[in-house]
């Protein structure tokens, strides 16, 4: 069977045939020319995340109080970093609830 494949009994082996046709079709490419989203916290210049800022930290979390990726939020990784640890203390000093219902 695993043989066949390889011997092009299939139409081609790996490199032709319907596999590589479905590959070619589903991808598209497009050229990413200086599109390039900064992170929030960094075109505002916030050095650091501080917990008592809980307007800052809910535009971060969701409804459900679960914190939210980076790829949601558009931060880099050095402010998810800090909004992680500031979510946490401000969920300890009880400005924000662990999860809401």
């Amino acid at each position: 069977m695993g043989r066949a494949f390889r011997d092009g009994a299939d139409g081609g082996g790996r490199r032709g045939g319907v596999f590589e046709e479905s590959m070619r079709m589903g991808k598209k490419k497009y050229g990413h020319l200086g599109e390039r989203t900064r992170c929030r916290l960094c075109r505002e210049r916030i050095r650091e995340v501080d917990y008592k800022n809980v307007d800052l930290l809910e535009k971060c979390a969701a409804r459900n109080g679960k914190i939210a990726s980076r790829k949601r939020t558009g931060t880099c990784a050095r402010h998810q970093r800090q909004i992680k640890e500031a979510v946490k203390r401000a969920r300890f000093v009880g400005f924000m609830p662990y999860i809401s219902t």
